[in-house]
């Protein structure tokens, strides 16, 4: 039989967040403060779809993580975003609550309506099971 379902969202985040700030790519917020420095990370939306099977609790999860620049031209919000794609490539998240593993990653970039700021967005695709 398995086990009641409490779905990973919030340890997913807590994951992530630690993984960003461990790695200093750049300073790393769940909700950046009005006067923070460029470059800087933010966590944002997330969706979730159940993914339960006959003997297992999961969720398939995905994390928009947002990548905010004020250089000139694309160069720095990209590097950045690189580093964070490389990161979750490698990282394990997993943990004694939880399978974590990345299946699918896309990113885009835009210019803000100020036409100063550069935004990246990078969204992972996560599978987290609930460990027994």
């Amino acid at each position: 039989m398995k086990p009641a379902k409490v779905p990973g969202l919030l340890n997913l985040q807590t994951e992530i967040f630690n993984a960003l700030n461990d790695s200093k790519i750049a300073a790393a917020y769940d909700e950046a403060p009005d006067e923070a420095p460029e470059p800087y990370i933010s966590i944002g939306d997330s969706d979730i779809a159940d993914d339960d099977s006959k003997n297992c609790c999961g969720d398939e999860i995905t994390e928009d993580i947002h990548v905010w620049s004020k250089a000139k031209g694309f160069r720095e919000c990209k590097m950045i975003v690189q580093k964070i794609i490389s990161l979750f490539s490698t990282v394990n998240l997993s943990n004694s609550a939880y399978q974590i593993a990345l299946i699918k990653k896309e990113t885009s970039f835009s210019r803000e309506y100020d036409g100063t700021v550069r935004h990246g967005l990078v969204r992972l695709t996560f599978k987290v099971y609930q460990e027994d």
